[in-house]
């Protein structure tokens, strides 16, 4: 199942749209942003990607990397802080 979430990323003040499959760990999830978000600002986020923070705006908790996306409680519409 995909879920669609905004991605808020305050280093830069931008948010990005992502389509995310719910079988995805949180971790995964992380990598896959920081990825896309590199690529689409043609330049680095972040030096320390071990090191950020994916955290749901709706419950305002932070996400552990071990959980599925869904197990952490991301549904469509949430938004999201990559920190």
């Amino acid at each position: 199942m995909k879920i669609y979430v905004e991605v808020m990323t305050p280093g830069n003040g931008k948010i990005y749209e992502f389509q995310i499959d719910s079988t995805m760990t949180v971790v995964q999830v992380k990598e896959r942003m920081i990825e896309e978000i590199t690529e689409s600002e043609k330049g680095n986020i972040t030096l320390f990607p071990d090191k950020v923070i994916l955290s749901n705006l709706s419950s305002q908790a932070r996400l552990n990397n071990t959980d599925t996306i869904v197990a952490a409680g991301v549904r469509s519409g949430h938004s999201l802080m990559l920190v």
